[in-house]
């Protein structure tokens, strides 16, 4: 899958104009929606957690593109970070120490990296 691929598929879905409700509509259901989304379409979007040690964090996707390797989707606003130096610039103000948790499918494996202010 290229760049411009999920470029499209991002700009056609409309998963990002819902809006957010703690609890009904959050990062979890945002990132597992466009999970859905993609793999109605042929495509494999996978999710990824950011874990902070008090157990706060947030969810998003990734994919692995055949042109620019990983790149991180924001679910709620369609961004895209490519590589995971800009997934922690991204989120290093506004998480305290966190994990990087990649999921494939149904949580059927994980990896972690770690991301530091």
């Amino acid at each position: 899958m290229s760049t411009l691929e999920v470029a499209l598929f991002l700009q056609q879905d409309n998963i990002s104009d819902y809006p957010y409700r703690e609890g009904v509509q959050d990062c979890r259901w945002f990132s597992r929606a466009l999970r859905e989304r993609a793999f109605e379409q042929d495509m494999l979007i996978y999710i990824v957690e950011l874990k902070t040690l008090d157990g706060g964090g947030h969810m998003l996707n990734f994919v692995n593109l055949s042109d620019k390797g990983v790149v991180f989707i924001e679910p709620q606003t369609d961004e895209m970070m490519f590589g995971e130096q800009q997934l922690i610039d991204a989120f290093r103000y506004i998480l305290d120490d966190f994990a990087i948790v990649y999921h494939e499918y149904d949580w059927g494996w994980s990896k972690l990296s770690e991301g530091r202010r």
